[in-house]
């Protein structure tokens, strides 16, 4: 039986849910936004499906991707409306034009996020462009699996703990089976985001029907966030300057534990890794047209197999090349930043949205990371103090017995 004791053992991929036959686990959400699995006991065969099925406590082998690529799509069109280079609408179309299925991430009318799928190319319309906020995987791991038992070709994007889930999940290896997964940042709370969202409502009804978090009419180095009602344009400002992505990228409100991400590049699930190709200007100035460009982490000899199908406009880098301005193909956020996120749950308890601005702007906030930062050190110094006496005293025990 799954058992979530601490907030950061649980990414909430929803593969425990979805895997039990007694529809014992449901998602429910927390006081900050986050799913998180609930069993009804009574209803529990002890089949222990969930804990086989669970990423957190089934991580791969340490690897590195086989090749890595700069990629633009060669249709401008096409990348002026996704985040970055265009390579997820040239995998989905090369799968449905093979009559396959494709899932990915969309927004609903009160946007939350969730998985969906696709099998025409207008239906991937609504998976493309950045959604920075944790989306629910719903049932789309048992549909995924009944396309595959059709021997329908599927391609399933999502973020790495999403997809070592489904993998996971799955149980074993699908020919047919693609798995896309974004470099990731970090999953926001789905709260943060509703919350703002409804900041730009009008008389308590809600006036605002799409957001777009990379919007490159400014370029897509200084990409903007556009928040649109039925009418138009109601909001426009940079990424750098709106207060959702500012805390979003200052990680106040990540998923917990995303500040110890297990499925990083040399823990991936997936074939192809997929994201924005930061520093691309300083590689090659010719292939940086500053319309958005991709990184693409080539992980298996399928992905290299399918990856050389395709067209599109592509320059070979190093893996190094790769990651030196993507740390998050590497690394989870950095964990100086957990005191700042704790700090900023306890403000917005009391304050709301303003938590942001005050954890970004006062510096009295700052003594108050501090005093968390020390807190949490203190508790893993004591945490690893007591792990290393355990190791001794077993060590001792070992060569008590041998005499």
């Amino acid at each position: 039986m799954i058992y979530i004791t601490s907030d950061k053992d649980c990414c909430g991929c929803g593969a425990c849910s979805q895997i039990c036959s007694t529809k014992c686990i449901t998602l429910k959400e927390d006081d900050k936004g986050f799913v998180y699995p609930i069993v009804n006991v009574s209803a529990c065969i002890g089949c222990n499906l969930c804990n086989k099925v669970c990423p957190m406590e089934n991580i791969t082998k340490n690897r590195k991707p086989l090749d890595v690529y700069a990629v633009k799509n060669t249709d401008d069109k096409q990348r002026l409306l996704s985040s970055s280079g265009g390579v997820f609408s040239v995998l989905a179309e090369f799968v449905i034009g093979r009559g396959g299925v494709v899932f990915g991430a969309k927004f609903d009318e009160n946007f939350n996020v969730y998985h969906s799928y696709a099998e025409c190319n207008e239906g991937i319309e609504d998976f493309k462009g950045a959604k920075y906020v944790q989306s629910l995987t719903g049932d789309s791991f048992r549909q995924a699996k009944n396309y595959l038992k059709q021997n329908r070709q599927v391609l399933y994007s999502g973020t790495p703990c999403q997809i070592a889930g489904l993998k996971l999940y799955l149980g074993k290896k699908y020919d047919n089976l693609t798995t896309v997964e974004i470099v990731c940042h970090g999953v926001p709370s789905p709260l943060i985001l509703r919350e703002y969202i409804h900041s730009f409502n009008v008389g308590g009804k809600q006036t605002v029907t799409d957001i777009k978090f990379r919007d490159k009419s400014t370029g897509w180095h200084s990409y903007s966030v556009l928040i649109m009602d039925g009418q138009g344009i109601i909001a426009k400002e940079r990424a750098s300057d709106n207060l959702y992505m500012k805390g979003f990228l200052k990680n106040l409100y990540l998923r917990p534990s995303c500040f110890n991400c297990r499925f990083k590049i040399r823990n991936s699930y997936a074939d192809f890794t997929i994201g924005d190709f930061w520093g691309i200007e300083k590689i090659s100035t010719k292939f940086d047209d500053k319309k958005g460009c991709s990184v693409v982490l080539l992980n298996n000899k399928k992905a290299i197999e399918m990856f050389n199908e395709l067209s599109v406009e592509k320059l070979k880098v190093s893996f190094k090349e790769a990651w030196k301005e993507n740390m998050a193909i590497i690394r989870c956020m950095n964990k100086i930043d957990e005191p700042r996120s704790k700090v900023f749950w306890r403000i917005y308890q009391k304050e709301g949205l303003n938590a942001i601005k005050k954890v970004l702007e006062e510096t009295n906030v700052s003594n108050r990371v501090k005093e968390v930062r020390h807190k949490i050190l203190l508790k893993r110094g004591i945490w690893s103090l007591l792990h290393n006496i355990k190791k001794y005293m077993q060590l001792k025990l070992i060569e008590y017995g041998k005499k």
